[in-house]
């Protein structure tokens, strides 16, 4: 990313009047692609494809988007990662590319956006897969279940509450496929984390490390228009945080596994299991943009050679992975995942780590 150049009309950029807008009520934001709701691309080093996506960059070195030394510069790397309410680098951001649509970073910003889908995509065969974990009310058939408008709808039906869209009154913003926004405001250091379809079929939940575009944003197939006279988040609702966390969007306490006994033919034990699972997890947690689903597969099967060898249960293995997942924004839902794991460890039952016998181990610490 170059910051020398000053483009012409970058004062008067609306996307620049948007983007300060949002930052002086507390809203972190970054630059996307003009016209488009994809990241602008960072530098060579943060950047894994050469410009245009397809070929790899033999610049870009593999590291944690999280802790980038190229945020402190004020650079825009990792997309939603870089978001600020920082006024100054915001200005430079927009006066360097003036056409770059606004992204909005949920998380930072204290808001949980209810993504409602109106085109649906493809239905799901089975009714208990409208609303996970719940049960369609009496009368109400699969096949009137459209779009994430009707499933959302039923979801504050069986709560006995009224429609998310009517009450409480919020920030509403209509999307360009007829689909909507709905904006609440959460507390500071909530952990909401999003999702695709968990809460509802058709529904996504935009929280954490998730990002919309900010109202007003224009994209190729049409504008993000507020809806209305209210122009501020309400609360998150009561029932519809309840349903969040039912769902799996608030992250679970940490636990620590249930050790099976070590076997004697085993060197390291505990200390063994210790070691490789925080290795394995740490790295899931950190994975950098684009190489979750590889982090996901190497910890399976880190974690498959102690299942392997018996220092751990299968289910435990699987538990703490998805754990660490869910800190990175990897939903317990998604089902690509979880195959990922279980691939993984599969992978790991077939290589455990080898026993060594303790006595060969002792005589060759002292030598």
């Amino acid at each position: 990313m170059s910051t020398a150049r000053s483009a012409p009309g970058a004062r008067g950029s609306p996307q620049l009047t948007s983007a300060l807008w949002c930052a002086r009520r507390g809203w972190a934001v970054f630059p996307m692609q003009p016209q488009g709701k994809l990241p602008l691309r960072g530098c060579e080093r943060c950047s894994p494809f050469l410009p245009g996506g397809t070929v790899p960059n033999p610049a870009y070195e593999r590291h944690a988007g999280h802790s980038c030394p190229c945020h402190a510069e004020g650079r825009w790397c990792h997309g939603v990662l870089a978001a600020t309410t920082n006024a100054e680098i915001i200005t430079g951001w927009w006066r360097t590319e003036p056409r770059a649509n606004v992204g909005l970073h949920t998380g930072r910003s204290h808001l949980v956006v209810i993504d409602v889908d109106a085109h649906g995509g493809n239905r799901p065969e089975a009714p208990a897969a409208f609303l996970p974990g719940r049960r369609l009310p009496e009368g109400c058939a699969p096949r009137t279940l459209v779009s994430g408008w009707d499933t959302l709808a039923v979801l504050a039906e069986v709560n006995h509450q009224p429609l998310p869209m009517v009450e409480p009154p919020t920030l509403a913003v209509l999307t360009p496929r007829a689909g909507l926004h709905l904006y609440y405001a959460v507390d500071p250091g909530s952990l909401w984390r999003q999702s695709n379809g968990a809460l509802a079929w058709a529904v996504d939940v935009r929280a954490g490390d998730s990002h919309v575009p900010v109202p007003g944003t224009v994209v190729r197939a049409g504008c993000y228009l507020a809806q209305g006279d209210v122009k501020e988040p309400a609360a998150l609702p009561t029932w519809l945080a309840a349903e969040l966390r039912r769902t799996g969007h608030w992250p679970p306490p940490p636990r620590a596994p249930s050790l099976l006994p070590a076997p004697r033919s085993v060197s390291g034990g505990r200390g063994l299991v210790e070691t490789v699972v925080t290795n394995a997890l740490t790295a899931v947690a950190n994975a950098a943009d684009g190489e979750r689903n590889r982090s996901l597969w190497v910890a399976g099967r880190s974690l498959g050679r102690l299942v392997g060898v018996g220092l751990m249960s299968e289910s435990d293995a699987v538990a703490l992975i998805t754990e660490a997942g869910e800190q990175r924004g990897i939903s317990r839902h998604e089902a690509k995942a979880q195959k990922t794991i279980a691939g993984g460890i599969e992978a790991g039952k077939r290589e455990p780590f080898v026993p060594r016998d303790p006595r060969t181990a002792r005589t060759r610490d002292r030598s």
